[in-house]
């Protein structure tokens, strides 16, 4: 056992999320095979990174509220120039792939992140042998939880993007854009993730924020379906 090892065997895993459902579906998604300390910016994660035993992996979001996966990782290298990183994104654009790659992650991961995908770019990232059975290979049941965790942010975020558009705060306006997708990918909630795509490219739009309004509305009312059904006896 290393310092970036556990008494488990697991590796340590620092991730790097802003978004509180992507955050926690990663973090699951990994507990099977890493010890994994999850923070929301990149000062968490800087500060993670000068407490304690190192990390053996490095999974970054590439759009953070405090900074960039480029700048993070750069400044993560000062502490452990041979850590290996991977990066994960909700912007599909080649280049923007291209440009992590070229500042030294591994490679780029694309929400939505399937589990058995993510497992082996970080098996490939730490040179581990892929897994030993069917079942270890297997995604999980879906988490229900995390489902419920994205609805109930969804009326604060979806007030916090209105005055922010309302103050002509553009840049703020597309960070939240960016990490709804992130979330909406994470639990595939399509309509909302067009809605969401529909405003980034025109946040000026009284439709595009009709549409969005309107499937915030329509993901909140099937959740609320959802709950009197299981009363139902």
């Amino acid at each position: 056992m290393n310092a970036r090892t556990m008494k488990s065997g697991r590796p340590r895993i620092l991730l790097a999320e802003d978004d509180t459902v992507s955050r926690a579906f990663l973090a699951e998604a990994m507990g099977g095979i890493a010890e994994v300390t999850a923070v929301d910016g990149a000062g968490g994660a800087l500060e993670a990174a000068r407490q304690g035993p190192g990390f053996a992996l490095w999974l970054l979001d590439a759009h953070l509220p405090d900074g960039d996966g480029v700048a993070l990782l750069r400044a993560l290298r000062k502490h452990a120039p041979a850590t290996p990183a991977l990066a994960h994104t909700a912007d599909p654009d080649p280049a923007v792939a291209g440009v992590l790659r070229a500042a030294g992650f591994r490679d780029v991961l694309l929400k939505p992140i399937a589990i058995p995908a993510l497992r082996e770019a970080i098996r490939g990232a730490l040179g581990q042998p892929p897994p030993r059975s069917v079942a270890e290979a297997a995604a999980p049941p879906w988490q229900p939880r995390l489902q419920r965790m994205f609805i109930a942010e969804l009326p604060g975020q979806r007030d916090a993007l209105c005055a922010a558009i309302g103050r002509g705060e553009c840049e703020t306006a597309q960070s939240l854009l960016h990490r709804l997708r992130g979330a909406c990918a994470t639990v595939g909630a399509i309509e909302l993730d067009a809605a969401v795509r529909a405003l980034q490219a025109s946040p000026g739009s009284a439709s595009a924020w009709l549409a969005f309004d309107r499937a915030v509305a329509a993901a909140l009312r099937v959740e609320d379906a959802a709950e009197v059904g299981q009363q139902v006896p």
